[in-house]
């Protein structure tokens, strides 16, 4: 029955409450643009799904191409009652060629796309070079008539749990994008898990940026609030990156209960609000402030913590966590912060100990516990076998809300969620690196992006630490070190981006700056330092540098053309 599922804690909260604010939209960052009350997001859900039933069938496919506003969310909750698979895509560039929204047309074959009328012209042109879908498969739904004949969906309509509800499309390969399929059972337990960690609840005001096409975005800071009954203020993604002030101010305005993003929102906030500006917010409402990344650097929350504190910030109040879309979202999570010091060459030996007295020592930050519904097993990724205590090795997830597959079955990625260990239980090779202690984890990096130099296994994440430290001219979490192999030995490559008021005299001072400071730290050679213009590293969507595009540009040449780019 619906009543069992997201859908169910939905139209309970539509019954107690209809009248309440389910999201405040900002659509400059500042200003209130639109709101939907619990009742009319219901209503217009329910219409569209109407329409939804005449022109698709139950397990097709439906991309969710949307501007910033309501209708995302409204077409999300369509598909849900309806049984169309919703395939949350981000809106491609006006000029520029998306091949990454071209893999996914391919891979899930969507038999329409959704989107409003102010945006459907400009995505037909688009999509048909890049995706070759023809005008037939739009449908805006600005367009279609407010109520329709006949209500074919109500809190009484069965949904099968194990129904596939949406598609969660991976930031990795560009070319070869991986659906993961997330069923209706799978949100309603990883909504649980996080309103157990989180402590969310119908009080709960999200304030976030967040793109919602993101799996972080999505399942998180728009469809918790929904599970838990509570709100949400939403900013577009483009007034957070241009102004990181707008983020606080809308939560000090607001009375936000809970913000959080990845490393670099934080250093954002760090690097690019002023002292004064930071004393003009109010942040005594926080419950939970928390930073989901793989890894969590514990240079960025204390350089938040320093900033923060004029504006009331309680540093109790901030939390980690860690997931990933393969597992909906949620893996694990805390509120508080908890720091552990390792030995520095044990550690980089995956191996963890207590620093000796003197000696050098790493500071490490945990994403916290898992909740009862999961579990998370350390195993060594050459053997399959659990790794000994206080070793590092690859994260394995199991649980209600861990996939069974992608969309699109192949061997290599179906070995992805078949992971076995001694006891027959079926785990998801997550392809990070970590450690347990005292019942937590603690994530270190990634398996493919390990560096391996004269036997030493070297983290990307601490050389990019150390780069983006060498000059001012470099932006924060903008670097990419990868290695690359030549007459059969690995060397280390770094491509960094700097400020737009970076000349190339300043990037070439930047440069040497950072080959001195990573030799005198990791004692290891730089084959070749780039630095670039602002805008020219690839990143996902959600921010994060994509080290192996990286890598692949570097191979191509592409980064020396951009690096030869005069005054930027």
């Amino acid at each position: 029955m619906i009543g069992d599922g997201f859908l169910g804690r939905f139209e309970a909260h539509v019954v107690e409450y209809p009248d309440k604010v389910a999201f405040i939209f900002l659509g400059d960052g500042e200003r209130e643009s639109a709101r939907l009350h619990y009742g009319e997001l219901r209503e217009r859900a329910l219409t569209l799904a109407d329409h939804l039933a005449v022109r698709c069938p139950v397990g097709e496919r439906a991309l969710l191409m949307f501007p910033f506003g309501p209708d995302f969310i409204i077409a999300f909750l369509a598909c849900l009652y309806s049984g169309v698979i919703a395939v949350p895509v981000h809106l491609p560039h006006p000029r520029r060629r998306d091949i990454r929204i071209g893999g996914i047309v391919a891979d899930c074959a969507p038999r329409m796309v959704l989107t409003n009328r102010a945006t459907r012209s400009r995505l037909a042109e688009r999509l048909a070079q890049d995706a070759g879908l023809g005008n037939d498969h739009y449908l805006a739904i600005d367009d279609l008539p407010e109520t329709v004949q006949r209500r074919r969906f109500t809190p009484t309509t069965e949904i099968d749990p194990n129904q596939i509800a949406f598609l969660q499309y991976t930031s990795g390969s560009t070319l070869s994008p991986r659906g993961v399929c997330v069923t209706h059972a799978m949100l309603a337990v990883n909504q649980a898990m996080i309103q157990e960690k989180m402590g969310t609840h119908r009080g709960t005001v999200y304030v976030s940026w967040l793109p919602t096409h993101h799996d972080m975005g999505l399942i998180g800071d728009t469809l918790n609030p929904l599970w838990c009954g509570g709100y949400a203020v939403k900013l577009p993604p483009a007034a957070f990156i241009q102004h990181p002030r707008r983020w606080l101010l809308a939560t000090s305005n607001w009375g936000g209960t809970i913000i959080g993003g990845p490393n670099f929102a934080f250093d954002l906030c760090r690097h690019r609000i002023s002292a004064e500006q930071w004393r003009e917010f109010d942040l005594r409402s926080l419950e939970i402030c928390y930073c989901g990344a793989e890894p969590i650097r514990v240079e960025t929350i204390a350089g938040f913590l320093s900033v923060a504190e004029a504006a009331g910030f309680q540093p109790e109040t901030f939390g980690t966590c860690y997931g990933l879309a393969e597992a909906t979202l949620f893996v694990v999570g805390r509120k508080g912060l908890r720091t552990l010091a390792v030995a520095s060459d044990h550690f980089h030996n995956h191996r963890i100990s207590s620093p000796d007295v003197d000696a050098e020592a790493l500071s490490l930050v945990s994403s916290g516990f898992p909740t009862a519904a999961c579990d998370v097993a350390i195993v060594d990724p050459e053997s399959a076998r659990r790794a000994p205590p206080d070793c590092v090795g690859e994260i394995w997830v199991s649980g209600e809300h861990v996939a069974q597959r992608y969309w699109t079955w192949t061997e290599a990625g179906q070995t992805v969620f078949d992971g076995r260990l001694d006891d027959g239980r079926r785990y998801l090779r997550t392809g990070d690196l970590g450690f347990i202690h005292d019942g937590e984890l603690f994530v270190t990096g990634r398996i493919k992006d390990l560096i391996i130099i004269r036997g030493r296994n070297i983290y990307p994440q601490d050389l990019e630490h150390v780069a983006q430290a060498a000059h001012p001219v470099l932006r924060a979490c903008s670097g990419a070190a990868f290695a690359i192999e030549r007459d059969g030995q690995e060397d280390v490559c770094l491509v960094h981006e700097s400020l737009r008021i970076a000349g190339r005299e300043q990037r070439a001072e930047a440069q040497d700056a950072v080959r001195r400071a990573i030799v005198e730290m990791f004692e290891i050679p730089v084959r070749d330092v780039i630095v670039v213009p602002p805008g020219r590293l690839p990143m996902t969507t959600s921010g994060k540098v994509q080290r192996s595009k990286s890598r692949e540009w570097y191979l191509s040449g592409k980064f020396v053309d951009s690096a030869n780019v005069g005054e930027v």
